[in-house]
């Protein structure tokens, strides 16, 4: 969480989507998707006694924090709109692993 949150914030982004706020009470596992995505279960920043996680700190750390001035350019978006959507979801896989490899994180 730590790592994402100050690559972003080196970027100058405004903010970041956190995915999701709770974990799922037991009860709930049986029923879909959780009866198969078992994982799910689990991806919230609150445990379901409604404790914090780890990652809550690292996110309110944040708080204070300016923001820094956005980068200018994007060097390694090499593609116009149009062509990107063409073919969205091999374009952004692309994009993201050229992202990684620009921040030094592949």
């Amino acid at each position: 969480t730590r790592r994402s949150l100050d690559v972003l914030h080196r970027f100058g982004f405004l903010g970041a989507m956190l995915w999701c706020y709770g974990d799922y009470a037991e009860p709930l596992w049986t029923e879909p998707p959780l009866d198969e995505a078992t994982w799910e279960r689990w991806f919230g920043l609150w445990r379901v006694d409604g404790s914090p996680k780890p990652a809550v700190t690292e996110v309110t750390s944040f708080e204070h924090i300016g923001r820094v001035s956005p980068q200018q350019g994007f060097p390694w978006i090499n593609i116009d709109r149009k062509e990107f959507y063409t073919r969205p979801y091999e374009h952004l896989c692309r994009l993201y692993l050229q992202f990684c490899e620009h921040i030094g994180g592949a």
